[in-house]
């Protein structure tokens, strides 16, 4: 008896967590254009805004490229409308992994011009 209430339980909140986890389906594709240059197709019904869906393709192409150790380029981002709410916005986003940069060495100083010639006096002039 206790063994058939333990199943139940389980399989009712088993039932329930996944009502709960089915959110917002969404179709996508990816593929390689050419050497580390890839595209991401990317629709979300019952999405309303366009750039909603654009910031989470830009969102995927970036954590693809630091999986891979490198930079994210974003090379082009095309839109278009939902046509209904069942079909939402559909974006193709192409971007580009390139290899990280390191920072600069040297320290940032600001300009500053010596006024000597203008006024006589030595004289520094911060030009932020």
């Amino acid at each position: 008896m206790r063994f058939a209430t333990i199943i139940t339980a389980s399989l009712i909140a088993s039932a329930l967590a996944g009502c709960v986890t089915t959110g917002n389906p969404q179709q996508k594709s990816f593929r390689e254009l050419s050497a580390n240059t890839y595209e991401i197709k990317l629709m979300q019904p019952w999405v309303k805004q366009e750039i909603d869906v654009r910031d989470h393709a830009h969102q995927m192409a970036t954590e693809y490229c630091q999986s891979r150790n490198t930079g994210m380029q974003p090379l082009q981002a095309t839109t278009q409308r939902a046509k209904s709410p069942e079909v939402g916005p559909e974006v193709t986003y192409v971007f580009r992994c390139v290899g990280l940069l390191d920072a600069p060495k040297r320290e940032y100083k600001p300009l500053t011009i010596k006024t000597e010639w203008l006024t006589g006096e030595d004289d520094e002039v911060d030009m932020r």
